[in-house]
């Protein structure tokens, strides 16, 4: 479980905006609604999520932020550099990358030379048709998902949230009268931004099934295989090992 402690605002780096003015006004964030929300009800990290700060590499006194650029700079906007808040200390993102090939990339990277045939195999597999053969719908589904992460994310720093509270109260006849499509138009827009990840990965999906299904199954047959082959090697040498 990740610590939490309480730095001021001035202490807090932001990688996404450096020292520089965010444009308030962009149509791309809802910065109205998210100063709206910190005005009227506050910084409540308990309640909807922590920011996320790690450890300064060249000022172990300072922290840059991992999660919640626009909240911090909304912070700073209205309260000043001295406001305290409470945040979460993560490991620093290169070193969570690092952690993250220890456990998941070195392992591949094994000496016996069969298995290493075999994921470089997977590799030019997975290289050749989701890169060479689909190119152009794999560039432009990662261009997608670069927009659509840079430019929709969450207001509460979280993928999703499940949304059912009683509006302000410029929208209460809204509720009122409509609470059902009220309650879902406030989660699709609360969570539009996994909305439209999913939208777009499905449309990837389908198309790559639509264009070429039987080059489709064929590769995840063959990655299927592969995987198999490794670990019955893997399990032969253990036995043998073990003897």
């Amino acid at each position: 479980m990740a610590e939490k402690i309480k730095v001021k605002i001035k202490d807090i780096s932001s990688p996404l905006f450096g020292d520089k003015k965010p444009n308030f006004k962009s149509i791309f964030y809802g910065w109205r609604r998210l100063r709206k929300s910190i005005n009227t009800k506050g910084y409540v990290p308990e309640k909807f999520s922590y920011m996320r700060v790690c450890v300064d590499e060249n000022n172990d006194k300072k922290y840059k932020i991992v999660d919640g650029n626009h909240r911090v700079k909304i912070l700073e906007q209205l309260y000043g550099g001295d406001f305290e808040v409470e945040v979460e200390l993560v490991e620093a993102p290169i070193k969570a990358i690092k952690g993250l090939y220890d456990r998941m990339i070195k392992p591949l990277l094994i000496k016996n030379i069969f298995g290493r045939v075999v994921n470089v195999l997977i590799l030019v597999v997975i290289f050749w048709y989701f890169f060479i053969v689909n190119f152009l719908p794999t560039f432009m589904v990662t261009i997608s998902l670069w927009f659509v992460l840079r430019y929709f994310p969450s207001t509460e720093g979280t993928y999703t949230k499940s949304l059912m509270y009683y509006p302000s109260e410029d929208k209460t006849k809204w509720f009122d009268q409509y609470p059902k499509i009220y309650t879902i138009l406030l989660n699709i827009d609360k969570n539009l931004r996994i909305i439209l990840i999913f939208l777009f990965l499905m449309a990837y999906l389908i198309y790559l099934a639509a264009t070429s299904f039987i080059q489709l199954c064929i590769v995840l047959i063959t990655i299927t295989v592969l995987l198999k082959i490794r670990e019955i090697k893997k399990d032969k040498d253990i036995d043998s090992t073990n003897k």
